[in-house]
Parts: structure tokens; C-alpha cells; sequence
């Protein structure tokens, strides 16, 4: 009886293991799906960019890909979803400066450099998804939009520390200025996306930097 109980006893730590380990491959996977979708997404949009290619591009086969997703449209929700996160930790962890107004620079920076990085290819996916499936596609435009509004009501906040520490013009309202800053930013990044130039998004920064100081 000890015997049997001592063999089911290990049958069970090696099924509960392998169980384990097939999971942890599954979530790598589908992350793998996710990353690699995000990058083309990203580069040649969404409406170009195929579920065949996906499969090309990670390697995994289609009915594993479709075990993840049940099609484009749930991977493409989550590739703008992980692209959120993974922007929004980007910029987070940059945010640096002893005062209010050393700390909204610091984002500002914190955009340009993360475009530099990619060479200023690609642009933003937020914006060009939006542009792309904008007023066509309910869920897209849903999740993008709130996405412009974390930025808006992040910027805003950032705005009034500003003013209350008397370090930017008291007289232009934080929201309006917030949802500017936002839209000079994505029209920056569509200007350097087109002319593979930092001197277009600098521009725009500089330009905010200006326009915000007392």
C-alpha cells in the first residue's frame, strides 16, 4: 500500500510539473504572438498585416495561433493593449527631475528618445491606428481613445503641479493645453516618421517646452 501510495504520489508531481511547464510555454507563446504582431502591426499597419504573416514571422503554427486568438481583431485589441502598457512603463520610469516642471521636460525627452531609438520608423501605433481604423471600428477606436485620454489626464496633472509650484503660465487651461500637447506630439511623430528626421518631433517638443514656461 506505502508502494502504490508513493508511486501515485510522484505520478502526480510529474503530471502536476508537465502541466506547469506546458502552461509557461503557452503564455511565452502567446506573448511571442503578441510582441511580433505589435512590431508589424506598428510598421506596415493593421490592415496590411495578415495572420499568415504573423505565422511567418513567429514561427508558430496557424492552429497555435488560433488557439491564442479567434482571430485578427482579438490580437490586434491586444497588440494595442500591450503597446500600451509597454509605453506607458517607458515613460513612467523616465519621469525624472526635482521639480514639477523638470519632470514634464523629462517626458517630453522621454518621446523623443523613445522614437530615436526606433530611428523614427514606424511612428506611433496609437496614432496610426487610429487614423486607419478611426470612426470604422468601435472597439479600436474605444481603446485607442482612452489611450489619448491616460496621456491627456497625465499630462494635465502634471501641468497644475507646474502652475502650483509657479513654474508655467497660470492663464492657458491645463485641459485644453494637455490635449494640445498631445496632438502637436502625434503630428511630430507622424512629421519624423515621414522625413526620417529628429528635427521635426524636436521641434514640436521645443516648442511646447516654450510655449508652457512663464
Amino acid at each position: 500500500m506505502l508502494t502504490d501510495y508513493v508511486v501515485c504520489n510522484k505520478m502526480y508531481r510529474t503530471v502536476s510539473t508537465l502541466e506547469v511547464s506546458m502552461a509557461t510555454k503557452g503564455v511565452e507563446t502567446k506573448e511571442r504572438i503578441v510582441q511580433r504582431a505589435l512590431d508589424l502591426i506598428n510598421t506596415g499597419g493593421y490592415s496590411a498585416t495578415s495572420m499568415n504573416d504573423i505565422v511567418e514571422a513567429t514561427g508558430v503554427k496557424k492552429g497555435n495561433l488560433y488557439f491564442h486568438f479567434s482571430g485578427k481583431e482579438e490580437l490586434g485589441l491586444e497588440v494595442i493593449r500591450e503597446a500600451r502598457r509597454q509605453y506607458n512603463e517607458y515613460l513612467r520610469v523616465r519621469i525624472k527631475g526635482k521639480t514639477p516642471l523638470e519632470k514634464l521636460e523629462s517626458l517630453l525627452d522621454a518621446i523623443v528618445a523613445f522614437h530615436r531609438k526606433r530611428n523614427f520608423t514606424g511612428g506611433c501605433i496609437f496614432g496610426n491606428t487610429a487614423l486607419e481604423l478611426g470612426g470604422q471600428h468601435k472597439d479600436f477606436s474605444a481603446l485607442i481613445a482612452g489611450v489619448f485620454r491616460e496621456w491627456r489626464d497625465m499630462l494635465s496633472a502634471m501641468i497644475d503641479r507646474c502652475k502650483a509650484a509657479g513654474q508655467v503660465r497660470s492663464d492657458i487651461d491645463t485641459g485644453k493645453l494637455a490635449q494640445h500637447i498631445v496632438a502637436l506630439l502625434e503630428g511630430g511623430v507622424m512629421l519624423s516618421k515621414l522625413s526620417g528626421k529628429e528635427d521635426d518631433l524636436g521641434n514640436c517638443v521645443e516648442s511646447v517646452k516654450i510655449m508652457i514656461r512663464r
